[in-house]
């Protein structure tokens, strides 16, 4: 009869984890995580802006063409093109310069400075330009 004697192998690592482990898993997530949630918070919130602003460059070169399109208005009183909700916009006329040509008829009655604003809740963009009587 044999007798056989068995030792546990000492050189392999247990299966499982251990509480150690298991809490400094959830440390770094605890850190790693809002960190990655305010990055991308911050992502969406700077192509929000520039969204917007794009928009708002649009808006502004299309009321440019609408006005230069449309006949001169001495008074500056032109049509303002339909706006998307959440935008509005402010359109400036002015004489463009105070002297006269050579045929004698003033400047301001012939050249426009035209400004428009446009404004939404995060921000604003203006663009000018100017209208000619042709």
């Amino acid at each position: 009869m044999q007798c056989v004697v068995v030792v546990p192998n000492r050189g392999t690592r247990q299966k499982g984890q251990t509480l150690i482990e298991i809490m400094v898993a959830l440390a770094l997530a605890a850190i790693i995580m809002p960190a990655t949630f305010t990055a991308v918070s911050v992502t969406l919130t700077s192509a929000d802006r520039v969204r917007d602003r794009s928009v708002m460059m649009e808006l502004a070169q299309s009321q440019m063409e609408s006005i230069q399109g449309q006949e001169f208005r001495p008074h500056g009183d032109y049509y303002i093109i339909a706006l998307p909700e959440g935008y509005a916009m402010e359109i400036k006329v002015r004489p463009a310069a105070s002297f006269f040509y050579p045929d004698g008829s003033p400047a301001a009655e012939i050249i426009q400075r035209v400004t428009i604003t446009l404004s939404s809740r995060q921000s604003s963009f203006t663009l000018e330009g100017y209208k000619v009587k042709r």
